[in-house]
């Protein structure tokens, strides 16, 4: 398992983009992945901003990190969803899928793909729990990311 972990240690970055919710607001992406501890856990923070009015949507951030029971897990605070656990499920290299039950009631699930080299597909959804066929209460989020280049 500490492979399947560390493999996600190459998308440590600033990665950047944008896209559209389901609500259809445009939304600027800056989705930040630094090393902590030691190379013993990830941190992951995510902004989502309306691209007009610079409003921040949906902030995101936490530890991606092995625990003690050999699972891959990411702790985290949201500005929707406030502190959060959610659970890494086995998928294909260069694919993290996280997913989990929040404390007030929905059911969170985020992925995140490497498609190219300096790319990544961000995708998130959640729902309250039990809800997972009513289409009216889903709320997702697709957005391609670049990675963050110095200028030259």
């Amino acid at each position: 398992m500490k492979k399947a972990f560390k493999q996600h240690f190459r998308w440590v970055g600033i990665w950047i983009g944008g896209g559209e919710t389901q609500l259809g607001n445009p939304v600027r992406v800056r989705f930040e992945i630094k090393e902590r501890l030691n190379g013993e856990a990830l941190e992951l923070a995510v902004e989502y901003c309306h691209a007009q009015t610079n409003q921040l949507l949906h902030g995101v951030v936490g530890l991606l990190g092995l625990s003690a029971d050999n699972v891959i897990r990411y702790a985290g605070y949201s500005n929707l969803h406030g502190n959060f656990m959610l659970d890494a499920t086995p998928d294909d290299p260069g694919v993290l899928a996280l997913s989990g039950n929040t404390p007030n009631g929905r059911f969170v699930s985020v992925t995140i793909v490497q498609d190219k080299e300096d790319q990544l597909m961000l995708t998130s959804h959640f729902h309250p729990i039990g809800a997972a066929d009513d289409e009216s209460k889903q709320r997702r989020t697709v957005v391609k990311l670049s990675r963050m280049k110095l200028a030259k």
